[in-house]
């Protein structure tokens, strides 16, 4: 969001600055939580629900059991857009005396630039204000190659906001991999607009359900307003104008293909900065190798330890 939605005024007199942090903090867990209904519990128990019909067996206890967790999913995620809300028409956020805007477009920082390849190096480099000398060297490294959470996060705070926290800032990394990783004789990725069309498993995944319409606000905005679909047809339906604004943000496809997770970030930048470790999410999925479908439903229920949402949507302007 480029801006503030409304114009800027103080936070209701009296609000401590723990109070909003604690309050946000909030909204945000518990529309992780409605998020992680939907998406662990609603989806598969949806996938069920239709398996069964296609066998003529009607089991309306599973559409009760889905009505109760979609209902208990939007009054969580409702609560957190009265929050979000609340604070937006507010504009700020008080920081101790000095106003700090809460809604601006996130910095960006350019995993790609050069950089000396020892940290040490590469942290004073980042901090002086000439960087030509290093552009020529053929001994520099990319910054993605050495980067370490304290030397972003010291280099964020310099740049953009002395408080800078990765968990609470939001961020933009740009250049996570080189430009010859996406060089299709070098390496086959399936996560392109290629793959998602034609490939035989991705293409006939189903996504639950999505957004139809990207630019509404407000609540509606916040929970998906479309039945389930394949992704290959919600891509096709994009490039072809029918739904040019749809746009979805999901875990399910890495549950369902874990191995996509190579081509979203780097492994030992994703431990690094965010501390995602993926074994035990594929110790899970070699569980599920050798146990039996009863057990396989049961195991799939346990919420990963990791998050890699995939997001999609079109480039059209509204």
């Amino acid at each position: 969001m480029l801006g503030s939605i409304y114009p800027a005024s103080p936070l209701l007199e009296g609000q401590s600055h723990v109070i909003q942090r604690f309050q946000l903090g909030l909204a945000a867990f518990s529309f992780g939580i409605a998020t992680s209904i939907r998406t662990v519990i609603a989806a598969p128990l949806l996938r069920l629900d239709d398996r069964l019909k296609s066998r003529g067996i009607d089991v309306r206890a599973i559409m009760q059991v889905l009505n109760v967790y979609n209902a208990l999913a939007d009054t969580m995620e409702l609560c957190s857009h009265d929050v979000w809300e609340d604070t937006a028409r507010n504009g700020v956020l008080k920081s101790g005396s000095s106003l700090r805007y809460s809604f601006q477009q996130p910095p960006e920082i350019d995993l790609g630039m050069q950089v000396p390849c020892d940290v040490e190096n590469a942290k004073v480099y980042l901090f002086q204000d000439d960087k030509d000398s290093i552009r020529h060297d053929n001994n520099s490294c990319r910054l993605r190659d050495v980067v370490t959470l304290e030397l972003l996060t010291k280099y964020a705070a310099r740049r953009f906001d002395t408080e800078f926290n990765l968990s609470t800032h939001p961020l933009i990394l740009r250049n996570l991999w080189p430009e010859e990783s996406f060089d299709p004789d070098k390496n086959h990725r399936r996560l392109t607009l290629s793959g998602i069309l034609n490939d035989p498993q991705l293409s006939n995944f189903i996504l639950p359900n999505y957004f139809s319409d990207a630019t509404k606000t407000g609540y509606s905005s916040l929970v998906p307003d479309s039945d389930a679909t394949s992704l290959s047809k919600f891509v096709n339906n994009i490039l072809t104008g029918q739904t040019p604004y749809a746009k979805i943000g999901t875990q399910s496809i890495i549950e369902e293909f874990p191995n996509l997770r190579e081509e979203i970030i780097p492994r030992a930048i994703a431990k690094e900065l965010f501390g995602w470790d993926p074994w035990l999410d594929e110790l899970r999925e070699e569980v599920l190798q050798y146990v039996t479908p009863a057990w396989k439903r049961i195991v799939k229920m346990i919420p990963p330890t990791t998050y890699y949402p995939i997001f999609i949507a079109g480039m059209a302007k509204s």
